[in-house]
């Protein structure tokens, strides 16, 4: 647990965060562990491993160094609170681009969060972080098709005006570049296999729902590390694939190895968590 002693014991948390850190909990000393307080969702639920990790693979892109540049010197502890959590989904999602292979990181204002190249393809990344709290049970019971039609609903709901809203905002991005949007949640309802299912099920009807689609890929980065990228192929009509690297249905093989993809495609089509 991430607390205001220990932060010493992680060198790049206190290198980059430890002031904020340090300014946030003079406002609150009495909440004792930071991970118990606005800081839960930054520090992965009282994970700091996994933030620190996240520093060692991102900290010396031009692009991390930018996300610090915006935040600046923030006094107000409720917007610096704010900042600093979009700050970590964007953490998270450099991550990702990085053991996606993808290189030539660029953060970018103001049109798309980043920019990226993998191999000679150019990607425009659009980020937004969900930060409300689904309604739907963290680990749902009854039949099957009950909780599809009622954990649906409520995911579906989640899901929808963050993708709308973005897919707007990718307009005017030139063919050249691959769009993706990226969703980032911190919610742990949606870790449980079948509520994350279910979850990859919405999206992807949330995708077929928009009458003009100005993307080309969405990206689904869970809290705990998992993720899944949808893709739109429009053929000869329009269709949405979806693979995923869920760290907890790893083989054994690659159980340890977290620093890279292995990827399955989703049966999007069964309402029970099952690949193609």
């Amino acid at each position: 647990m991430m607390n205001i002693e220990n932060l010493e014991n992680y060198p790049l948390i206190e290198q980059y965060l430890g002031d904020y850190v340090r300014q946030l909990y003079s406002t609150s000393p009495d909440a004792g562990h930071l991970g118990e307080t606005r800081f839960y969702n930054i520090f992965s639920r009282g994970e700091p491993e996994k933030l620190e990790k996240r520093l060692q693979h991102t900290h010396n892109t031009e692009a991390f160094q930018n996300i610090f540049r915006e935040i600046g010197n923030i006094r107000d502890p409720n917007e610096l609170d704010r900042r600093l959590i979009d700050a970590w989904a964007e953490i998270r999602v450099i991550d990702q681009l990085i053991c996606e292979k993808f290189i030539d990181i660029r953060k970018e204002r103001p049109t798309v969060d980043f920019t990226a190249r993998y191999a000679s393809q150019l990607y425009a990344v659009q980020v937004t972080r969900i930060s409300k709290e689904t309604q739907c049970s963290d680990l749902p019971t009854g039949r099957v098709d009950e909780i599809d039609i009622q954990a649906g609903e409520q995911i579906g709901k989640y899901f929808w005006d963050p993708l709308a809203s973005k897919n707007s905002q990718l307009k005017k991005i030139s063919s050249e570049y691959v769009r993706r949007i990226v969703l980032v949640t911190t919610t742990y309802r949606l870790q449980d296999s079948l509520n994350r299912h279910i979850a990859c099920r919405q999206i992807r009807n949330s995708i077929l729902n928009l009458v003009d689609r100005h993307f080309d890929e969405v990206q689904w980065l869970l809290d705990g590390g998992d993720n899944a990228i949808f893709w739109v192929e429009t053929e000869s009509e329009v269709r949405v694939r979806c693979i995923a690297d869920w760290i907890d249905e790893r083989t054994l093989l690659h159980k340890k190895d977290y620093d890279n993809c292995y990827w399955r495609e989703i049966d999007l089509e069964s309402v029970l968590p099952a690949y193609v």
